[in-house]
């Protein structure tokens, strides 16, 4: 256990920790307010918010409201709010975790996140009052209490790093009531948000964030932007066209192919327009494929139906490179300086790969197949490349590699360079999800589990993607939490953040046509999130313990039968022993069905 727990500290994940003196600070007691909530004069917008709910749920669980304003009232304990500046150490602070600091002369949270401060309010009322927040729809867990205390020392919570939110309210049917709901529902259990720099209209939405601008700001998330992904072939389709020219192609492209398109406008019009000019002007930018350079994006493929007849773009060829370094330099500029951004990197979720003499040079294989090592060695020598000039002179930015479907192994010509802000995420497509990834049994997960070794072993932070939404059949109700907190610790011993990913889905589905399993995924799947968020804070808890906890408060009166009905489907899915992979078939299901059977 002590090894373990070392390990745990050696990746900065620090559980609560009390030191000093075991006196009680109280808040408040006999519906009488004890304390003061005290904002500094130039509080931020999160800062402010963190004091009204501070101040509203000691109301609600002891009927006295903690006062707040720019001073506190004699003998009322002062709870104040510190900014630490980014990357200090004397504190023991890390990244959004946060410090509380408890004595009789007042409360200090400190964070150097502004949402670090939140996460501190937040655990006070959920470890001293009580109060939960199961998933995104359920309200106020909480029973009244007569005196809300805190105990005298120091409160020092360190979460895994690389961290991403659980379900985003960006689904079809989301309003913006439900999309605030999800925010909140984030932030309350610990997790952040990864959206980009809010706007200035509070009630608009940012393109590429999930909540508006009001809620990210109330919910610290004003300091730090998140963007990218499958952007490969829109790192070229991006350059510069005259609005005049792109304006007359847009219409030669309704006039000779209208019947590709199910609307005669919109972004994929444009895209496919800038495709034929820039193909024009710069067919060596593009993919060669069967003799034809062809287009990329992964809009073009999708919408316009390119599958097959569409690859990456041509990454050999310094023309290319040249005009992706100077759009992503482009996109950077729009972001005010001194801002975080951490740019995620990604191929155009396909396996085709330009097949040009320069580039096969470097990749396996010409064609569709999905080899785990067709372009390993190809897309690292263009990442070395793009991370070194990005990178450099951008103390800011951050950068975020994927390693997914034709690169995931290792490249065994290239070696991957590795630098400061800079991590992996490593998607492990085709992990068995019935077993840990530990587990010696699984005939599937021993290669995924020396994957996240080897990629750890060279040096870089690594963020897994799951694709637990993914796996076929009825997975929605699979019970396999107990596997998913397995592998959260060992990803922790090995120095491993998760990212969200498929792990839930968004809360109110992906699209309008889908089905009733695929829109409710998330609301199927909220314990994986609640889970994940004690979890991540703390690994060392007890699975068993905080699990039945959860159960037993949100089913209350109906707790015991629904405790021993979710006992008793775990031991039927897990006991099968059939493997669960992402694209694999969903036997597990009428297996696990007749199992439970035997078992009752």
């Amino acid at each position: 256990m002590e090894k373990f727990l070392s390990l745990l500290l050696a990746v900065a994940v620090t559980a609560t920790c009390f030191s000093g003196t075991t006196a009680d600070v109280v808040l408040a007691a006999d519906g009488r307010a004890k304390a003061a909530v005290v904002l500094a004069a130039d509080a931020t917008e999160s800062e402010r918010f963190a004091a009204a709910e501070l101040s509203a749920y000691v109301g609600k669980l002891t009927g006295a409201k903690l006062p707040v304003g720019p001073a506190a009232d004699e003998g009322l304990v002062p709870i104040t709010f510190r900014r630490l500046e980014r990357g200090e150490t004397a504190s023991g602070v890390k990244d959004d975790g946060y410090r509380i600091d408890v004595s009789k002369d007042g409360i200090v949270i400190a964070s150097q996140h502004p949402a670090g401060i939140l996460f501190g309010v937040y655990h006070i009322l959920n470890r001293f009052g009580g109060v939960e927040w199961f998933h995104a729809e359920s309200g106020d867990d909480y029973e009244p209490i007569a005196a809300l205390k805190v105990p005298e020392g120091t409160i020092l919570r360190n979460p895994m790093p690389l961290r991403n939110g659980m379900p985003s309210g960006n689904g079809i049917a989301a309003t913006p009531e439900i999309r605030r709901k999800c925010a909140l529902w984030n932030v309350r259990n610990g997790f952040n948000l990864n959206q980009r720099n809010p706007g200035a209209d509070p009630a608009k939405v940012t393109p590429g964030n999930d909540y508006d601008n009001r809620t990210v700001r109330e919910l610290g998330h004003v300091d730090h932007a998140e963007a990218g992904g499958h952007v490969l072939g829109n790192l070229v389709l991006d350059t510069p066209i005259d609005p005049k020219e792109l304006k007359a192609e847009c219409g030669r492209v309704l006039a000779e192919e209208s019947a590709r398109f199910d609307k005669p406008q919109g972004e994929v019009v444009t895209r496919y327009a800038q495709w034929r000019i820039l193909v024009r002007k710069h067919p060596e930018w593009f993919g060669l494929v069967d003799g034809q350079r062809v287009p990329c994006g992964v809009s073009l493929r999708d919408e316009l139906g390119f599958h097959g007849k569409s690859s990456m773009p041509c990454l050999s060829n310094p023309g290319t490179r040249a005009a992706m370094l100077a759009n992503f330099r482009r996109w950077r500029a729009r972001y005010p300086k001194r801002t975080p951004v951490c740019y995620r990197i990604c191929c155009d979720d396909q396996s085709r790969w330009c097949e040009c003499d320069a580039c096969m040079r470097l990749l396996k294989c010409k064609g569709p197949s999905d080899d785990k090592d067709k372009a390993s060695d190809y897309w690292w020598d263009f990442i070395n490349w793009f991370s070194g000039e990005v990178l450099k002179d951008d103390p800011d930015l951050s950068l975020g590699v994927y390693v997914y479907r034709t690169y995931q192994t290792f490249p065994k010509k290239v070696k991957p360079v590795v630098r400061d802000r800079m991590s992996i995420v490593l998607c492990p497509h085709g992990r068995c999800y019935t077993h840990t990834l530990n587990d010696p049994k699984c005939p599937i997960n021993g290669k995924y589990r020396d994957m996240f070794r080897v990629w750890a072993d060279a040096g870089f932070p690594i963020n897994a993607f799951e694709y637990m939404n993914q796996t076929p059949g009825k997975c929605n109700y699979a019970f396999w939490e107990r596997v998913w907190i397995e592998d959260l610790k060992w990803y922790m011993s090995r120095g491993v953040s998760h990212g969200a990913g498929g792990l839930v889905g968004p809360w109110c589905g992906y699209a309008a046509d889908e089905s009733y399993f695929r829109r409710n995924a998330a609301k199927a799947r909220w314990q994986f999130g609640w889970l994940s968020g004690k979890f991540e804070w703390d690994p060392t808890l007890d699975f068993d313990t905080v699990r039945d906890g959860m159960l037993r408060r949100y089913y209350r009166a109906a707790a015991k039968p629904m405790t021993a009905y979710h006992k008793l489907l775990e031991k039927a899915f897990l006991g099968t022993g059939i493997c669960m992979p992402y694209g694999g078939g969903g036997s597990l299901f009428a297996a696990a069905a007749f199992f439970a059977v035997d078992l009752v």
